[in-house]
């Protein structure tokens, strides 16, 4: 009996495994501007995951209208898809998505 892969679902597992490691985003915009590490915190991480980002639960105190654009300049930049650097992991997804797990004979111990 093989196991499917649904490309998906692995993807969205993978993004549910926690990191050990801390955000350096999060240190990097604090020295941009307070504001912008507080959205991405509250929303774009949230967002990554796949969660869902309520606007009534956010501190419209905490930031500024330009920490908006700080963000999302900053999410481009460094974390977008889109970054030429994700390019391969994009094609390996796209090729992944677009084709059939073969069936193959597994030798078993």
């Amino acid at each position: 009996m093989q196991a499917e892969i649904i490309p998906e679902l692995l993807i969205k597992n993978l993004r549910a495994v926690p990191s050990k490691k801390p955000d350096k985003h999060i240190k990097r915009l604090k020295k941009q501007s307070p504001g912008a590490a507080y959205l991405y915190r509250e929303v774009i991480l949230p967002k990554i995951y796949g969660k869902t980002v309520n606007t009534n639960d956010l501190d419209m105190s905490a930031f500024e209208l330009e920490d908006i654009e700080t963000v999302c300049r900053y999410y481009e930049d460094n974390l977008s898809v889109c970054r030429r650097e994700n390019k391969p992991l994009l094609d390996l997804y796209e090729a992944l998505k677009s084709e059939l797990p073969k069936s193959k004979p597994t030798e078993f111990l």
